[in-house]
């Protein structure tokens, strides 16, 4: 039994990991602040500036089991609320 639980929280866990996926991205609006797109996606990978907007960048991925499907994605922000977010 003990180790039926165990095993249950592993899933679990690694389930709850694969939901840090490009998925996520849906979960982002125009509008949100800063602190809630980290809540939302973690911290960014990098950080940088381009046309007057902060862009955090992350390298997320499209595939539960495969780390060769990742790409980086983009979250822009305009007086730290966001403009815009993809590709």
């Amino acid at each position: 039994m003990k180790m039926k639980n165990i095993i249950y929280v592993a899933v679990l866990i690694f389930l709850t990991a694969c939901g840090t996926s490009a998925n996520k991205l849906s979960l982002l609006s125009p509008g949100m602040s800063k602190e809630s797109v980290v809540d939302t996606l973690g911290m960014p990978e990098s950080v940088s500036a381009q046309g007057g907007n902060e862009v955090f960048i992350y390298t997320l991925s499209n595939s539960w089991n495969s780390p060769l499907w990742n790409e980086k994605y983009f979250v822009y922000f305009s007086n730290g609320k966001v403009v815009r977010y993809g590709k």
